[in-house]
């Protein structure tokens, strides 16, 4: 049980551990951390209130808090891990696994347990979190439950993310347990430290606040060393967003730019029973994987500006919606050159068609 702030293990006999591993081919099972403030509502409720934590609706602060929506989520993570890592040439590095938004440590804590030899980085924006979520993972150091590297990072994962990349492995930088840090950012610097790293996160995890869950998506795209595999949770809305097709209301320019650099799958949904406080949409949790279509940072920038002015004047034909940037390019230079017809609208155009037609503007009329 959870008292007092205090975290409880408890032992499972070696006949369920055998019958968890064979059944689902997990080999982690051994304890099974007891942190109610992670499965049930009202004590979670007490919790917050107890250490004075007010949440913030514009940062989408929305605790997952049922247990079988965690232990789902985490086997997935874990299994597209097993992937990646036998993807992996040997490393000296520990495998690293990046964790937008982790709260409480709903899937940190668990992942730890998953995944004993990797190294997770967590970013939080919200400083008493970070305090309170440290001091759970020091509780259960002192039990020896956990022998999995844990960084917590103070932040905006918008901004601190990519310093912290290049920072990290630029001091070979090792932490053992909890770890607060706050980095300031110049957005110019980290954007080129990013293109040389060597070492990039294997999978990026968490969930996304609502707020800025698409434009985090598109960001990473932008940088090498963060176009890795993402497992993440976005409300229902974000996700049929980025997973549009074409001529549906939802198609947008943040669709084709997504889809583009990733393929997305669904994984399961989350009902949005399972969180505390309570959302107004369900969830759902997708994969992306990485599609190696755009390779320079700068020519990816030039696809999102493209994209971007396609979708400018949305119910407006391309002849209108390009004519601008088109005409930047060359001034006789229309949509019938590229592959489009003047006379059509952005939204009946899947992503393909955009690659093929930035790749005839760039190549054609630099």
């Amino acid at each position: 049980m959870y008292q007092h702030g205090k975290i409880s293990l408890r032992k499972q006999d070696s006949q369920s551990k055998q019958e968890a591993v064979r059944r689902e081919g997990l080999a982690f099972v051994y304890y099974t951390i007891n942190v109610v403030s992670l499965h049930n509502r009202h004590v979670l409720r007490r919790y917050l209130t107890q250490h004075q934590v007010y949440l913030r609706s514009k940062d989408g602060q929305n605790f997952l808090c049922s247990k079988g929506a965690i232990d789902t989520i985490v086997k997935i993570i874990y299994h597209r891990f097993l992937r990646v890592l036998g993807e992996k040439k040997a490393t000296k590095s520990p495998p690293l696994l990046y964790e937008i938004g982790p709260g409480l440590g709903a899937l940190t804590l668990p992942l730890a347990q998953v995944l004993p030899s990797s190294h997770i980085v967590a970013f939080e924006l919200d400083g008493l979190l970070i305090k309170l979520l440290s001091n759970l993972i020091d509780e259960l150091n002192e039990q020896g439950a956990l022998s999995c590297n844990i960084s917590l990072i103070r932040g905006d994962a918008l901004r601190t993310l990519p310093g912290y990349l290049s920072d990290h492995y630029a001091r070979n930088y090792r932490t053992k347990g909890s770890h607060e840090k706050t980095i300031s950012v110049d957005k110019s610097s980290a954007y080129n430290a990013c293109q040389t790293e060597a070492d990039p996160p294997w999978l990026i995890v968490g969930n996304l606040p609502y707020s800025c869950a698409i434009k985090l998506i598109i960001s990473h795209t932008l940088y090498p060393a963060l176009c890795v595999p993402h497992i993440i949770m976005l409300q229902k809305e974000a996700f049929e967003r980025i997973s549009a097709t074409t001529s549906s209301k939802q198609y947008a320019a943040s669709s084709i730019i997504v889809q583009s650099h990733y393929s997305i799958t669904k994984e399961c949904d989350v009902d949005k029973e399972c969180f505390f406080p309570r959302p107004s949409v369900n969830s759902v949790v997708c994969t992306l994987t990485p599609r190696l279509l755009l390779h320079e940072a700068s020519e990816k920038a030039k696809y999102h500006a493209f994209v971007n002015a396609a979708f400018s004047q949305r119910r407006k034909k391309l002849k209108h919606s390009l004519r601008r940037l088109l005409a930047s390019y060359s001034p006789s230079l229309i949509p019938e050159d590229i592959g489009f017809s003047s006379d059509s609208r952005a939204e009946t155009y899947p992503p393909e068609v955009f690659l093929q037609a930035f790749s005839l503007l760039s190549t054609s009329h630099k």
